[in-house]
């Protein structure tokens, strides 16, 4: 069991490196780590202020996650995990984060220093509170030139939800390429269901998720 707000850095038993936070963290104890991916920091800096960093902690953000869309997006495509409290198990943080009734949650585990894995991140637009209307982020694993692991994830193209795609399966087993990112993004843009507001209309935010998801993409290769 870990110690309230403490954090640790952990070998699997497979040799992976996991940094493992309690959810009493501040967001700002996060951002400070030195192995924690470039990704993660990009995410919690810009248009998350020092303020709302030291008045947040896990627990919050996991309980209410939204007001932190890039930092969804971040852990989700370096393949965070939950450790559920009482001993139940740990969650994958999408299915966590998707789930109807959360359980509560007594840690975030971040793998990090993951070998032959690049990440990026993207955004377009700015929403009042300094956000992005569209972002998108890539994780790949990559071995030998073949991509061995794919997520890409979005936030501003699905009704109030922050969304893994699926059409970044298409890259696996493959070597990364102009075709298969191109299949990637035609999918991706039949996938997505943006809404339409005043910051910005379904065609323009489905386009946007096109441009975006190939600029990560080409960035991880």
């Amino acid at each position: 069991m870990m110690k309230k707000g403490s954090i640790q850095k952990v070998v699997m038993k497979n040799g992976s490196q996991v940094l493992q936070f309690d959810v009493n963290v501040l967001l700002d104890e996060v951002i400070v780590q030195a192995s924690i991916p470039e990704v993660i920091k990009q995410a919690l800096s810009g248009s998350v202020t020092w303020q709302q960093r030291n008045e947040t902690s896990l627990a919050r953000f996991l309980a209410g996650s939204s007001q932190f869309p890039a930092f969804i997006l971040a852990l989700l495509v370096c393949d965070a995990v939950v450790q559920l409290d009482g001993g139940q198990g740990e969650m994958d943080l999408n299915n966590y984060l998707l789930s109807k009734k959360r359980q509560q949650a007594a840690a975030l585990w971040i793998p990090v220093e993951v070998p032959g894995r690049k990440v990026a991140m993207a955004k377009i637009g700015l929403t009042p509170a300094g956000r992005g209307i569209v972002i998108a982020a890539a994780g790949l694993l990559i071995e030998d030139g073949t991509v061995n692991g794919a997520r890409l994830a979005l936030s501003g193209v699905w009704p109030n939800k922050h969304w893994l795609s699926t059409a970044a399966d298409k890259l696996v087993a493959a070597p990364l390429s102009e075709d298969s990112i191109q299949a990637v993004v035609q999918a991706l843009q039949e996938e997505v269901d943006p809404p339409s507001d005043y910051l910005g209309s379904a065609a323009y935010r489905r386009a946007m998720a096109g441009v975006l998801s190939r600029q990560v993409l080409e960035a991880c290769g």
